[in-house]
């Protein structure tokens, strides 16, 4: 699974499915889409308000991003076939596996994006995120993969925690200039993991 490429034209279909969807449900705008390299290993870390938020990102990058996604939805007849189409990539929320974390590392030595969320499940705060898990700083560590932060506003406002669906509102995703693992901080985490 980890070394299946996403056809361009799935991931590109989907995106003007997406586009056309959220432009006209969340008036959705796209800021600084240019940080993300069009090439090349990259990491795309993003906070996590609403279960839209892979499609949300999706509609301002070019290219397909591979996703870490909750075990659950694979089980559903339709979403798990599009989850296994696109490459998505299962983990147990409760129990995360070593397997999952290595098929990340995976995609991104075969250059691929990844998109990973660092706190690890939905925000379950209004006012702050939840607490970072350590993934997002491992992968960049073992690839040199540059992490691009994203921030999702307005997630949270359209849909949040207990409700069954989301309602109209305004979306705003911002791609922030990339974050880079010097190859010294790579050497010295080889020898001091602390420093994740």
């Amino acid at each position: 699974m980890a070394r299946m490429r996403v056809p361009l034209f799935l991931h590109e279909a989907l995106r003007v499915f997406a586009r056309w969807l959220f432009t006209f449900y969340h008036d959705i705008r796209v800021h600084g889409a240019h940080h993300v390299p069009r090439t090349g290993a990259v990491i795309i870390a993003a906070n996590h308000p609403t279960y839209l938020d892979p499609a949300f990102l999706m509609v301002g990058v070019e290219r397909p991003v591979r996703f870490m996604a909750w075990e659950k939805p694979f089980r559903l007849p339709l979403l798990g076939t599009l989850l296994r189409a696109y490459g998505a990539i299962s983990v147990d929320m409760k129990k995360p596996g070593r397997a999952s974390f290595e098929a990340a590392v995976k995609v991104l030595r075969s250059g691929e994006a990844f998109g990973i969320f660092p706190e690890g499940g939905r925000t379950k705060s209004l006012d702050s995120m939840n607490p970072f898990k350590s993934g997002v700083a491992r992968l960049a560590l073992i690839s040199g993969a540059p992490i691009i932060p994203a921030t999702i506003v307005g997630g949270r406002r359209v849909w949040r925690r207990g409700e069954l669906l989301p309602k109209p509102g305004p979306i705003t995703v911002y791609f922030h200039a990339p974050l880079r693992v010097a190859p010294s901080e790579r050497r010295r985490w080889k020898r001091d993991k602390t420093l994740e």
